[in-house]
């Protein structure tokens, strides 16, 4: 019974690590892409306009 909680606890406490970092990594992943879209377009307004000398 006792070798049973152990393995219960280990169990939830894998699941309960392993969750925080996919989120975090998740939301990581989440920021860049937004950074890459603004930054995509950015560079599309640029190629697009006239240069201005």
């Amino acid at each position: 019974m006792l070798l049973g909680i152990v393995l219960g606890i280990g169990f939830g406490l894998g699941w309960l690590i392993f969750g925080m970092l996919y989120i975090k990594k998740r939301i990581s992943v989440s920021v860049l892409k937004k950074q890459v879209s603004k930054q995509l377009q950015e560079l599309n307004k640029l190629r697009t306009d006239p240069v201005k000398e």
